[in-house]
């Protein structure tokens, strides 16, 4: 519940505006980085981002992203 409210009050949000921003339609992918905790990585989850356009890469839990 927590990833998806995430997803629908920052993440989503910011990627739309990017993509307006950039001029790029609604459909152009975006990417996430994620990682592999099970408890974000659920079905809702992945079928929030699937349904806007954003595909995921996921790296091991605790990575740390430089």
């Amino acid at each position: 519940a927590e990833s998806i409210k995430l997803l629908n009050e920052v993440i989503i949000p910011y990627v739309k505006k990017q993509r307006l921003d950039l001029g790029l339609e609604p459909e152009h992918k975006a990417l996430v980085i994620m990682d592999v905790f099970t408890g974000q990585m659920t079905s809702d989850v992945t079928k929030l981002l699937d349904d806007n356009h954003i595909l995921v890469t996921k790296v091991p839990t605790n990575t740390l992203c430089i």
